[in-house]
Protein backbone atom coordinates (compact mmCIF):
# COMPACT_ATOMS: atom_id res chain seq x y z
CA UNK A 1 0.00 0.00 0.00
CA UNK A 2 3.30 2.27 0.52
CA UNK A 3 3.70 3.12 -3.08
CA UNK A 4 -0.32 3.38 -3.65
CA UNK A 5 -0.13 5.55 -1.16
CA UNK A 6 2.90 7.84 -2.91
CA UNK A 7 1.36 7.84 -5.87
CA UNK A 8 -2.45 9.36 -4.07
CA UNK A 9 -0.05 11.93 -2.09
CA UNK A 10 1.91 13.04 -5.21
CA UNK A 11 -1.37 13.22 -7.82
CA UNK A 12 -3.04 15.61 -4.64
CA UNK A 13 -0.53 17.62 -4.09
CA UNK A 14 0.25 18.17 -7.80
CA UNK A 15 -2.65 20.67 -7.62
CA UNK A 16 -2.12 22.24 -4.56
CA UNK A 17 -5.22 21.52 -3.34
CA UNK A 18 -6.17 20.69 0.45
CA UNK A 19 -9.36 18.71 0.35
CA UNK A 20 -7.61 16.12 -2.69
CA UNK A 21 -4.86 15.67 -0.71
CA UNK A 22 -7.21 14.96 2.34
CA UNK A 23 -9.66 12.62 0.03
CA UNK A 24 -6.12 10.67 -1.13
CA UNK A 25 -5.37 10.48 2.29
CA UNK A 26 -8.78 9.30 2.74
CA UNK A 27 -9.06 6.48 0.31
CA UNK A 28 -5.67 5.72 0.54
CA UNK A 29 -7.01 4.35 4.51
CA UNK A 30 -9.83 2.82 3.39
CA UNK A 31 -8.33 1.02 0.80
CA UNK A 32 -5.90 -0.09 3.84
CA UNK A 33 -8.81 -0.79 6.39
CA UNK A 34 -11.08 -2.29 3.75
CA UNK A 35 -8.61 -5.16 2.70
CA UNK A 36 -7.91 -5.60 6.69
CA UNK A 37 -11.64 -5.65 7.64
CA UNK A 38 -12.66 -9.32 9.21
CA UNK A 39 -14.18 -11.25 5.96
CA UNK A 40 -13.10 -8.88 3.25
CA UNK A 41 -14.57 -6.74 1.30
CA UNK A 42 -17.94 -9.40 1.34
CA UNK A 43 -18.33 -8.34 4.54
CA UNK A 44 -18.24 -4.88 4.43
CA UNK A 45 -20.84 -5.11 2.08
CA UNK A 46 -23.04 -6.95 4.52
CA UNK A 47 -22.80 -4.67 6.93
CA UNK A 48 -23.78 -1.85 4.81
CA UNK A 49 -27.06 -4.08 4.01
CA UNK A 50 -27.04 -4.84 7.33
CA UNK A 51 -26.83 -0.79 8.21
CA UNK A 52 -29.85 -0.13 5.67
CA UNK A 53 -28.09 0.56 2.72
CA UNK A 54 -28.93 -2.56 0.75
CA UNK A 55 -30.63 -0.73 -2.20
CA UNK A 56 -28.98 2.37 -2.03
CA UNK A 57 -25.31 -0.34 -2.09
CA UNK A 58 -27.03 -2.24 -5.05
CA UNK A 59 -27.90 1.45 -6.67
CA UNK A 60 -24.04 1.70 -6.33
CA UNK A 61 -23.17 -1.33 -8.34
CA UNK A 62 -25.47 -0.80 -10.85
CA UNK A 63 -23.51 0.42 -14.02
CA UNK A 64 -26.86 1.35 -16.09
CA UNK A 65 -28.35 4.55 -13.77
CA UNK A 66 -26.80 6.83 -11.08
CA UNK A 67 -25.89 5.55 -7.63
CA UNK A 68 -28.20 6.79 -5.27
CA UNK A 69 -26.91 9.32 -2.34
CA UNK A 70 -26.62 8.40 0.69
CA UNK A 71 -26.81 10.97 3.85
CA UNK A 72 -24.17 11.47 6.18
CA UNK A 73 -25.52 9.91 9.11
CA UNK A 74 -26.80 6.62 7.01
CA UNK A 75 -23.73 6.55 6.14
CA UNK A 76 -22.44 6.61 9.79
CA UNK A 77 -24.60 4.09 11.04
CA UNK A 78 -23.86 1.80 8.18
CA UNK A 79 -19.98 1.36 8.57
CA UNK A 80 -19.95 1.95 12.64
CA UNK A 81 -18.46 4.39 14.74
CA UNK A 82 -15.35 2.20 15.06
CA UNK A 83 -14.89 1.70 11.47
CA UNK A 84 -14.98 5.61 10.76
CA UNK A 85 -12.96 6.17 14.33
CA UNK A 86 -10.10 4.16 12.53
CA UNK A 87 -10.11 5.94 9.33
CA UNK A 88 -9.97 9.36 11.18
CA UNK A 89 -7.34 7.66 13.08
CA UNK A 90 -5.43 7.03 10.03
CA UNK A 91 -6.32 10.09 7.89
CA UNK A 92 -5.68 12.86 10.93
CA UNK A 93 -9.04 14.27 9.77
CA UNK A 94 -11.91 15.11 11.60
CA UNK A 95 -14.59 12.07 12.02
CA UNK A 96 -16.95 14.34 10.35
CA UNK A 97 -14.91 14.92 7.52
CA UNK A 98 -14.65 11.53 6.84
CA UNK A 99 -18.13 11.32 6.57
CA UNK A 100 -18.76 13.82 4.43
CA UNK A 101 -15.91 13.05 2.00
CA UNK A 102 -16.97 9.16 2.12
CA UNK A 103 -20.47 10.38 1.32
CA UNK A 104 -18.98 11.59 -1.77
CA UNK A 105 -16.69 9.38 -2.87
CA UNK A 106 -17.73 5.59 -2.16
CA UNK A 107 -20.87 6.04 -4.50
CA UNK A 108 -19.05 6.95 -7.24
CA UNK A 109 -15.71 4.99 -6.49
CA UNK A 110 -18.01 1.51 -6.26
CA UNK A 111 -19.78 2.75 -9.11
CA UNK A 112 -16.76 2.94 -11.26
CA UNK A 113 -15.27 -0.23 -9.89
CA UNK A 114 -19.08 -2.17 -11.17
CA UNK A 115 -18.43 -0.12 -14.47
CA UNK A 116 -14.91 -1.88 -14.55
CA UNK A 117 -15.93 -4.86 -13.58
CA UNK A 118 -14.12 -5.33 -10.88
CA UNK A 119 -16.69 -5.58 -8.56
CA UNK A 120 -20.94 -6.82 -9.43
CA UNK A 121 -23.76 -7.88 -6.77
CA UNK A 122 -22.81 -11.65 -8.04
CA UNK A 123 -18.96 -11.09 -7.34
CA UNK A 124 -17.06 -9.02 -4.49
CA UNK A 125 -13.65 -9.88 -4.17
CA UNK A 126 -12.19 -10.40 -0.87
CA UNK A 127 -9.52 -7.76 -0.88
CA UNK A 128 -9.66 -4.85 -3.64
CA UNK A 129 -6.18 -4.64 -5.90
CA UNK A 130 -4.35 -1.66 -5.53
CA UNK A 131 -2.96 -1.58 -8.65
CA UNK A 132 -6.26 -2.27 -9.88
CA UNK A 133 -7.81 0.80 -8.09
CA UNK A 134 -4.87 3.32 -8.94
CA UNK A 135 -6.45 4.40 -12.36
CA UNK A 136 -9.92 4.62 -10.81
CA UNK A 137 -8.40 6.66 -7.52
CA UNK A 138 -6.11 8.92 -9.96
CA UNK A 139 -10.03 10.17 -11.98
CA UNK A 140 -12.11 10.13 -8.50
CA UNK A 141 -9.52 12.93 -7.49
CA UNK A 142 -9.53 15.07 -10.38
CA UNK A 143 -13.37 15.07 -10.79
CA UNK A 144 -14.33 15.43 -7.26
CA UNK A 145 -13.34 19.77 -6.44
Amino acid sequence: MSFLNSVLTMAASLGGDQKKQEQASLLNALLQVTNQYPGGVPALFDQFKQGGLDTVLKSWMGTTSEPMPVQPQQLEQAMGPSLITELATKTGLNQGVVVQYLVQLLPVLINTLAKKGVISENHIPEKLDPSTLMTTVLGLLSKNK
